[in-house]
C-alpha cells in the first residue's frame, strides 16, 4: 500500500474513532463539533468519487459497527445490512462535499456550500429516521448532546434536526478555514455556539411550571399481569400508576376491559388512575397479528381510554400496523399524552400531542435485558430530546431498564437502573400549554431541511446544475 493510500486512511478512521466516543453509552459531547473533518480531508484529496465514497463509506461503517454492536445479538447476519444502510447516507453526504468544495472557491460559494452540506446532512438524517420504511433515529447526531444541557435547550427552537444541523455546519465551517483559508463561516458558527451556551446556561435556571402529579413507574420484564399487579400495591398516594409497554398480553382486545376491571378490584373504593400497557399477538392463517396499545383507567368511575402505538418496530414487530393519529387523553380535565416505546424516538408524535395541549407525556417502553444495558442507554438517552422540545415532562417505565422521569428542560430526576425489578414514586408536573417555538412551529424545521436537502443533491450531482457552482 502506497504511503499517501494508507495515510488517507488512517486519517478517515479518525472520524469514526471520535463518533464511537460521542455516541451514547459515552457521550463525550464536545467530540462532535471536529469529528467529520477527517473523513473530509480524506474525501477531497480522494482520487475519484468511487475512492471518495468507499473511504467515508467504510469510516461510517466501523462507526455504527462499534456503537450498535447490540443489533448483533438482536438481528444476526442482517445488522451487517443495517450498518451499511446507516453508512451510506453520511457517505452520499461526503461525496456531495467533494463536489461542492472541489469547485466552490470565493467566499459567497464557500457560504453555500456550508449552508447547503448542513441541511443535506440533516435532511439525509430526518429521512432515514422518520420517512422512509426502513425508519430507525438510532445515533442521530443531535441525540448525543442531552450529555450538553446547555446546547441541548436549543432543542425547544429547532429540534434535534435543527441540532444536526448547526452541529453539521460547525464542522463544516472549521473546515473551509482548513481547507479553503476561509474564515467568516467558522467565526459566525464560533459566535452562535458561543450565544446558544449562554442563553442555554440561563434557560436552565428557569422553571416551567404546571399542576403537580404524582406518579408510581413500574419496571418489570416478566410479562405478568398478577406480578405487576402486585407491585402496584406499594402504591401510597400516587395520582397515576404506569405500567411498561406491553406489560401482558391477551387474546382478544375486548379483554382488555375484563383486565382493567380486574385491576379495578384490586384497588376497591381508590381514587386514581393507571396507563396498562398491553398485547396481542397471534398467528391467522400462517401470519402473525399484532396489536400494541395502552388503556388509561380511571379507577374511581372505570372509564377507560385507548392509545395505540403509532410506530412498530422494523423486523421486531411484525405484523403491527402503525396507529392512527395521536390524540391527548383526558386525565382530571387536563390533556396528557402517550407515547408507547419506539414513538418516543420520533418528534412527529409527541410534537403533534404538544401542539394539541397535552401537557404530559407517558412514555411505557419495552427494552428487554437480552438486548443489552448499551441499548437500554442509548434509547433512554434520546427520550430527554422530546421533553426540551416540547417543554414537558415525559414519564417512561421500562421493562428491564431505563425508566426515567425527565422534566422539561430534559434532566433526568429521578431513574431505575437496568435490570432491575422495582417501583418508583416520582413527582412531575402537568404544564398548562407546551410553550417552547418548537412546539408551535418546529416540527415544520424538518420537513425545510428535507425539502433543501434535495436541491442540493440536484446541485451536486446533475450535470446540468453543477455549471452555477464555482
Amino acid at each position: 500500500m502506497k504511503k499517501e493510500t494508507l495515510i488517507l486512511w488512517l486519517t478517515s478512521f479518525l472520524t469514526p474513532l471520535a463518533l464511537i466516543f460521542y455516541f451514547s453509552p459515552n457521550n463525550n459531547h464536545y467530540l462532535a463539533w471536529a469529528a467529520f473533518i477527517p473523513v473530509w480531508f480524506s474525501v477531497i484529496r480522494a482520487s475519484s468519487d468511487f475512492y471518495a465514497f468507499l473511504l467515508s463509506f467504510s469510516s461510517f461503517y466501523a462507526a455504527y459497527f462499534f456503537s450498535l454492536d447490540w443489533m448483533r445479538s438482536l438481528f444476526g447476519w442482517q445488522a451487517w445490512i443495517f450498518y451499511a444502510i446507516f453508512a451510506f447516507w453520511p457517505a452520499l453526504h461526503s461525496l456531495a462535499l467533494k463536489k461542492f468544495f472541489e469547485k466552490a472557491q470565493k467566499t459567497f460559494f464557500i457560504w453555500l456550500s456550508v449552508i447547503g452540506l448542513s441541511a443535506l446532512y440533516a435532511g439525509l438524517e430526518y429521512f432515514r429516521s422518520e420517512i422512509w420504511f426502513l425508519n430507525c433515529p438510532w445515533l442521530g447526531l443531535g441525540y448525543a448532546q442531552h450529555s450538553n444541557p446547555a446546547i441541548y435547550q436549543s432543542l425547544s427552537f429547532w429540534g434535534v434536526f435543527g441540532l444536526t444541523f448547526f452541529i453539521i455546519f460547525f464542522n463544516l465551517s472549521l473546515f473551509s478555514v482548513l481547507a479553503k483559508r476561509i474564515f467568516s463561516p467558522f467565526l459566525t458558527a464560533a459566535v452562535i455556539l458561543i450565544i446558544l451556551n449562554f442563553w442555554g446556561e440561563k434557560r436552565l435556571l428557569s422553571d416551567i411550571k404546571g399542576e403537580p402529579i404524582k406518579a408510581l413507574l413500574i419496571q418489570d420484564e416478566s410479562y405478568s399481569f398478577d406480578k405487576l399487579l402486585s407491585m402496584s400495591k406499594n402504591r401510597k398516594d400516587e395520582d397515576i400508576i404506569i405500567w411498561p409497554e406491553n406489560s401482558f398480553y391477551i387474546n382478544e382486545k375486548e379483554e382488555y376491559i375484563r383486565k382493567a376491571e380486574e385491576f379495578r378490584k384490586a384497588f376497591p373504593k381508590k381514587s386514581f388512575y393507571a396507563l396498562l400497557p398491553m398485547g396481542i399477538k397471534k398467528e391467522i392463517n400462517g401470519k402473525i397479528k399484532r396489536e400494541n396499545f395502552a388503556a388509561l383507567l380511571n379507577t374511581a368511575n372505570g372509564e377507560i381510554q385507548i392509545y395505540e402505538k403509532m410506530h412498530p418496530v422494523p423486523f421486531v414487530e411484525k405484523g403491527l400496523k402503525k396507529g392512527p393519529y395521536p390524540y391527548p387523553l383526558n386525565y382530571k380535565d387536563k390533556k396528557i399524552g402517550v407515547q408507547i416505546c419506539y414513538d418516543l424516538n420520533f418528534q412527529n408524535g409527541s410534537s403533534a400531542l404538544a401542539w394539541q395541549k397535552a401537557g404530559i407525556i407517558l412514555a411505557p417502553t419495552n427494552d428487554p435485558i437480552e438486548w443489552s444495558e448499551k441499548q437500554q442507554r442509548q434509547h433512554a438517552d434520546m427520550s430527554s430530546a422530546r421533553a426540551v422540545e416540547n417543554g414537558v415532562w415525559i414519564l417512561r417505565p421500562a421493562t428491564s431498564g431505563i425508566s426515567q422521569v425527565i422534566d422539561p428542560l430534559g434532566r433526568v430526576k429521578a431513574e431505575i437502573k437496568s435490570a432491575e425489578s422495582s417501583v418508583l414514586s416520582a413527582q412531575a408536573e402537568i404544564v398548562k400549554t407546551p410553550d417552547t417555538f418548537y412546539s408551535k412551529y418546529g416540527r415544520f424545521i424538518p420537513f425545510l431541511l428535507l425539502v433543501f436537502s434535495c436541491i442540493v443533491l440536484i446541485f451536486a450531482f446533475l450535470p446540468f446544475a453543477k455549471k452555477d457552482i464555482v
